[in-house]
This record gives structure tokens, C-alpha cells and sequence, in this order.
């Protein structure tokens, strides 16, 4: 190889290594981004699973006062009816906080895996950029 012919293909080999670090650097941010995407999902799964549980839990304190109140000899009226009204307002209350926890935290892995694939799309852009500016040179 000549000298212009050498200085051709050095071209040209970092022009292309500038692509394929372009795109490296963009499918590691693609795989980060499903990697979160993926925990968002297990966050949501698991603050409607920790809701349930919750709900389970009250209605079983509910259940338990009511069979309290019955023994008791208390009506379905007035303040047993209230407090059966407290009980399940607090047990839903409970659950959705439950709830809201997981989904704050899949929202913010959503969050990330949208910032992941931005950075991708920009490192491949970045790669052909610069794969541009050196054959230009």
C-alpha cells in the first residue's frame, strides 16, 4: 500500500470503529432500558400485589369485628355501622398507598428506560458524526 492508499483505509477504519461505537454504546443503552422497563413492570406487579394483600388483611379486620360486634349483641346500625365504615375506609386507604408506592417506583424506572434510549439514539448519532467529521478530514 502507498501512502495515500494507507491513509485511505486508516480513514476509513475509524470512520467505521466511530459507527460500531456508536452503536455499542447505543445497544447498551437499549438493553438498560428494557432492564428497567422490565422493573417497572415487577414495581407495578408488586405494589397491586401488596395492595391486595392489604385489602385481604382488611377486610379480614372487618370480619373480625363484625363477629365481635355480633357476640357482642351490636346491631348492623349506628356506630357498628360507622366503625364497619372506618375499618374499610382505612383498609382502602392502606391499599392504595400500597399501590401508589409500586407505582411511583415503576414510574421512575419508566422514567429511566425513556433517559436510556434517549442516550442511545444520541451515542449512535454521535457515532456517525464523528464517522463523518474523519472522512471529511
Amino acid at each position: 500500500m502507498t501512502g495515500p492508499e494507507l491513509i485511505l483505509a486508516t480513514t476509513a477504519l475509524s470512520a467505521l470503529r466511530a459507527v460500531e461505537d456508536g452503536r455499542a454504546a447505543g445497544a447498551d443503552r437499549e438493553f438498560s432500558a428494557r432492564t428497567a422497563a422490565r422493573d417497572a413492570a415487577i414495581a407495578a406487579q408488586r405494589g397491586a400485589a401488596n395492595a391486595k394483600e392489604e385489602r385481604r388483611r382488611g377486610a379480614s379486620r372487618q370480619a373480625t369485628q363484625r363477629a365481635r360486634l355480633a357476640h357482642a349483641g351490636a346491631g348492623g346500625a349506628g356506630t357498628a355501622l360507622d366503625l364497619q365504615g372506618q375499618i374499610s375506609a382505612e383498609a382502602e386507604f392502606d391499599a392504595l398507598r400500597r399501590a401508589d408506592a409500586g407505582n411511583l417506583v415503576a414510574l421512575n424506572q419508566l422514567t429511566r428506560a425513556q433517559a436510556f434510549r434517549r442516550r442511545g439514539a444520541a451515542a449512535r448519532r454521535a457515532g456517525l458524526l464523528k464517522a463523518g467529521s474523519t472522512l471529511l478530514r
